[in-house]
């Protein structure tokens, strides 16, 4: 026997859970609060992992690249500054960076919003080792692309580290994950140039460019980067608008450089700080009063 007030309460409860199941709610619980330590990124990743717009606007990136391609094949020098003479004779090459370039490593960054943790080496690793990064929209047709072209070859030139002589790990890990994706020469070691497998004092990707350069005409450079495209101290002056260096980017840019958007890290974000405090400090804000704030 169930008392009226009982019944009635339940009858509450039973057409609220329906409401609910129909309107596809699952719980009146709050969401827990995002830890403040990687807030500042919430919105970066955001953008990438659910905007139409950062999809198609890689798209569009790859198949400008795609299309640019005989006319770079066509035109004789170089795409890498660096590169000087190009040697007789050279087939041609196209460097292309891994990480936010031809690989979606969203996943991670937002793992560093949801659990507020700092960036550490270690954490990096362990996710290369799952070997679960999808490929950006359009980078495997266009590294296709690249190896249907007569005399021409594809170099993934990535940052990804590989410690000392010997097997590495990292550079496995990106094979199979690249090889699983479906892009062309994953299964050539010679293809993936990593840092710190060779002596390099510099510590950038200029030499790994230079060693490709001994044997192939460099026609093309794709990145998220600046320093995907030159040395850091030519980075440098693009960040501070050097004329002369915007006027040689603006000649390359759409032709031989093709440059994918990362809101989410690069050396772009470590010329501001490392606080969200120290970034607002570098923003030019509109000449406007301050807002007034509610009491």
């Amino acid at each position: 026997m169930m008392f009226p007030a009982y019944r009635s309460h339940a009858r509450v409860f039973l057409l609220a859970l329906a409401a609910c199941a129909a309107s596809g709610c699952v719980s009146a619980q709050r969401a827990p609060a995002l830890p403040d330590a990687q807030l500042h990124q919430l919105n970066s990743v955001a953008w990438m992992q659910r905007s139409p717009e950062y999809a198609l606007l890689a798209r569009s990136v790859f198949a400008s690249a795609q299309a640019a391609l005989p006319a770079a094949l066509a035109q004789p020098g170089s795409a890498a500054a660096e590169q000087s003479p190009v040697p007789a004779g050279a087939g041609a090459a196209v460097i292309v960076d891994l990480d936010e370039t031809m690989l979606d490593n969203s996943p991670f960054q937002a793992w560093l919003v949801r659990s507020g943790a700092a960036y550490r080496p270690q954490d990096w690793d362990a996710w290369v080792a799952r070997k679960a990064a999808q490929a950006i929209p359009g980078a495997v047709e266009f590294a296709k692309a690249v190896t249907a072209m007569p005399n021409t070859t594809i170099f993934y030139v990535s940052n990804r580290e590989c410690n000392g002589p010997g097997p590495c790990a990292a550079k496995q890990a990106t094979m199979e994950n690249m090889r699983a994706l479906g892009f062309p020469r994953a299964d050539e070691e010679a293809a993936f140039l990593f840092k710190g497998e060779d002596a390099d004092p510099r510590g950038d990707k200029v030499a790994r460019r230079s060693r490709i350069g001994r044997d192939y005409r460099i026609i093309m450079l794709v990145g998220d980067d600046m320093r995907d495209f030159v040395a850091k101290e030519d980075a440098d002056l693009l960040a501070r608008r050097d004329p002369a260096q915007m006027a040689r980017a603006a000649d390359l840019v759409g032709r031989r450089w093709f440059i994918l958007p990362n809101a989410m890290y690069g050396s772009w974000v470590d010329r501001m700080g490392t606080s969200p405090a120290a970034m607002a400090g570098q923003l030019a804000p509109a000449d406007l009063p301050a807002p007034r704030r509610s009491p």
